[in-house]
C-alpha cells in the first residue's frame, strides 16, 4: 500500500521495521502466534536503488553539533535537548516544530517518536 501510494523505498523500510518490532513483541507477550511473527519478520522490503545523497553527521559532528548550544542557560539545554531528539530519532525541522511530549516514548532507555 505505501509503495502504491508513492512513499520512498526508505519510508516503506522504516515503516516495515516498526510492524516487525511489534510482531516480535506481541509474540514475546503471547498475543500473537510465534509463527505468524516470523512470517512477519520475512516481509521483505523494497529494493533501493542508487546511494544515498547528502550529508552525513558522524558521531564526532553529531556530538559537537549537540554542544554548540552550551549548557549554561536554560535556553542552551532546551536547544541541546531538541538537536539530540532531532538527530537521535532523525526527524525533520517541520517534524521537530509539531512535535510535543505526547509523541515521544521512552523504549528501552531511548525515546522513540509515536
Amino acid at each position: 500500500m505505501l509503495e502504491r501510494d508513492g512513499y520512498a523505498p526508505a519510508t516503506v523500510a522504516i515503516h516495515l521495521a516498526a510492524l516487525r518490532k511489534l510482531a516480535e513483541e506481541a509474540a514475546d507477550e503471547g498475543l500473537l502466534d510465534p509463527q505468524i511473527a516470523a512470517a512477519v519478520c520475512r516481509v521483505r522490503g523494497p529494493r533501493r536503488l542508487g546511494r544515498r545523497l547528502g550529508n552525513w553527521l558522524g558521531l564526532d559532528e553529531a556530538q559537537a553539533l549537540i554542544s554548540t548550544p552550551g549548557a549554561d542557560t536554560l535556553k542552551g539545554v532546551r536547544d541541546q535537548a531538541i538537536l539530540c531528539v532531532a538527530i537521535g530519532c532523525g526527524l525533520r525541522r517541520s517534524e521537530i516544530a509539531a512535535l510535543t511530549l505526547n509523541h515521544l516514548q521512552l523504549r528501552d532507555g531511548r525515546y522513540w517518536r509515536t
